[in-house]
């Protein structure tokens, strides 16, 4: 007891997949690690809730990855990517 991480699901759903796919392979490889990375929990990413809105989003650089968070289960599914001007719309 005390010191155990908790740990969260993270699903990078397939259509999420394949526009992570079309940046170029560092950065695919830069997006992938910090989403991965939130399995050990939310806290200490760039990670907020959208006004108006029942998603959250990660900040990476100039690319955002929308979630949909469920805490009880602690799971957190992608539901889009893309460049911070696009990805709102």
């Amino acid at each position: 007891m005390g010191n155990e991480k908790i740990t969260w699901k993270v699903f990078i759903l397939p259509g999420v997949e394949k526009k992570i796919k079309k940046v170029q392979p560092t950065e695919q490889l830069r997006i992938k690690d910090k989403v991965l990375s939130l399995r050990g929990g939310i806290s200490e990413a760039d990670f907020k809730k959208l006004g108006g809105r029942p998603e959250w989003r990660l900040k990476i650089g100039r690319w955002r990855v929308i979630f949909r968070v469920d805490f009880i289960k602690k799971t957190l599914i992608t539901t889009d990517f893309g460049p911070r001007g696009d990805v709102y719309k």
